[in-house]
């Protein structure tokens, strides 16, 4: 049965970790079914808010998850003309690293991929990033 939009948005604000789950997933859906990048770069804005949201509330497969959305708009912004948008794929990227990192060192589901990412991209991440990403493992590990 599918829910209606307001109501799974009510419930992800009384924390309703499942709705928060759902809504993700539909902007996952939508990003993956758009053609248009800035509707996928939409739909994704819209993933990682509920993302993040199931992230602090849930399991590290949901942190694994958001690092997976996180890394899908760093790539769309990576490429863009615009000096804003390609700051903020930085941001995306360094919250995106520290998840990984994060998600690593807790092992479980999405750890093995988490180590790959940062071994993949280990010599292409700049000074920045990385001191932004130091930044983002104090606010996601934080309690």
């Amino acid at each position: 049965m599918i829910q209606e939009p307001v109501a799974l948005i009510r419930q992800a604000a009384r924390g309703n970790l499942e709705a928060m789950r759902s809504l993700r997933d539909v902007g996952l859906s939508l990003a993956a079914s758009s053609e248009d990048e800035s509707d996928r770069l939409f739909a994704l804005y819209e993933a990682s808010i509920f993302g993040r949201m199931a992230a602090e509330l849930g399991e590290l497969a949901d942190r694994a998850n958001l690092m997976a959305v996180l890394a899908a708009q760093t790539d769309i912004l990576r490429g863009s003309d615009c000096e804003q948008e390609r700051e903020r794929a930085d941001e995306f990227e360094a919250e995106a690293m520290a998840l990984a990192e994060l998600v690593v060192e807790q092992g479980g589901e999405g750890s093995e991929e988490a180590a790959q990412m940062i071994v993949a991209n280990a010599e292409a991440i700049s000074a920045e990033v990385m001191a932004r990403a130091k930044h983002y493992r104090k606010v996601w590990g934080a309690e």
